[in-house]
């Protein structure tokens, strides 16, 4: 090979160099810009959810306050009529004290069709097979949910049948009341996030409804990069009224 062609060679091959670091630039860049929205939309998730922890507890506060009030303007009603019917029986007149009424216990609401006094929306699905946010209210009283049918795995983006790590995994599980038959429940997981540290996480949730009788709101939110309509993460949030709160974000 003469000098001349020789020093065509590396030229064509530094171009080539040149081009192909251009294209890894070009991806990182990209896969760079995906991570940063992802973190905004996970910032974003956790000043909603405080936001959410302290009206829960402002309204528990203030509903503490009310029933501190009540309890206070009974106590006085109470004694105002023993001293009404103390100063009658010193005239000679016997008057019984009238007890004063109980304030009516709250009804609760009772979604019909949910038993146990709980609630749930399943969202939606949209045209591209996007699943939206599910939000839930558990109770002590809610279900168990049923086990996943083997349909709800047509037709679901990115999930493939077989023994290759894919699960149909739910966004309200089965601990909680999720139904194992609705479409809008499922996104696809992996089986190593689904049945393992995801299942842990709810069933610490579920622990905490049973353990202290405890009334909770829930979401499951999946996660997606611009484009795709297969979730790259899972968002996972509940809390009570008594400031109670577990969240956490599952990536597949």
């Amino acid at each position: 090979m003469s000098k001349l062609s020789l020093a065509r060679d590396i030229l064509m091959r530094a171009e080539r160099y040149e081009q192909a670091m251009a294209k890894y630039a070009e991806d990182m860049a990209e896969w760079k810009r995906q991570v940063e929205e992802a973190a905004e939309r996970a910032r974003k998730l956790e000043e909603e959810a405080a936001s959410a922890r302290r009206a829960a507890q402002e309204a528990a506060a203030a509903a503490a306050k009310k029933a501190e009030e009540a309890a206070a303007t009974a106590a006085r009603q109470a004694k105002e009529s023993a001293a009404k019917a103390k100063k009658a029986d010193k005239g000679g007149t016997v008057t019984k004290a009238a007890a004063p009424k109980k304030a009516a216990a709250p009804k609760k609401a009772v979604n019909k069709g949910s038993a146990g006094g709980g609630d749930v929306d399943y969202g939606s699905i949209d045209a591209d097979g996007r699943r939206s946010e599910i939000v839930a209210i558990v109770t002590p009283q809610t279900p168990n949910g049923t086990k996943v049918t083997q349909r709800m795995g047509n037709n679901l983006p990115g999930f493939v049948s077989g023994d290759n790590g894919d699960t149909r995994g739910h966004l309200l599980p089965r601990a909680l009341g999720g139904s194992g038959n609705t479409p809008e429940n499922f996104v696809r997981t992996t089986s190593t996030i689904d049945n393992g540290i995801m299942n842990e996480f709810e069933k610490e949730i579920a622990a905490h409804v049973k353990d202290n009788q405890a009334t909770i709101m829930y979401s499951g939110t999946p996660l997606y990069h611009p484009g795709s309509n297969v979730p790259f993460a899972v968002r996972i949030e509940a809390f009570d009224d008594n400031g109670w709160y577990m969240g956490a974000t599952f990536f597949q």
